[in-house]
């Protein structure tokens, strides 16, 4: 077995990712008083860090919605422009000749 696909492996293990992630933590959950106070810490800072990572979607997702929507805009405005353009040439010409 390659000894890339060995450490693929073991990085995606409990063994390695258990500290890894415990490692992550903020000293303050880690240092809980009860194993009650710990999961309350904990599901309150992953719902923060969900809270951030939802928020910073719907903020991009808000610009590109709003791209979106100048670029509509702006080629409908184009597109109008010219149809007006095309009927003021129709009535000059029919008129003028």
């Amino acid at each position: 077995m390659p000894s890339t696909r060995t450490k693929l492996v073991r990085q995606k293990s409990i063994k390695y990712q258990g500290p890894f992630v415990w490692n992550k933590l903020p000293s303050e959950i880690k240092k809980s008083p009860s194993v009650h106070t710990f999961k309350n810490t904990l599901k309150q800072y992953l719902l923060y860090l969900l809270n951030i990572h939802y928020i910073s979607h719907i903020s991009i997702i808000s610009w590109l919605s709003l791209l979106l929507f100048a670029f509509v805009l702006w080629f409908l405005l184009i597109y109008y422009v010219s149809v007006l353009a095309h009927f003021l040439t129709v009535i000059i010409v029919c008129w003028g000749g």
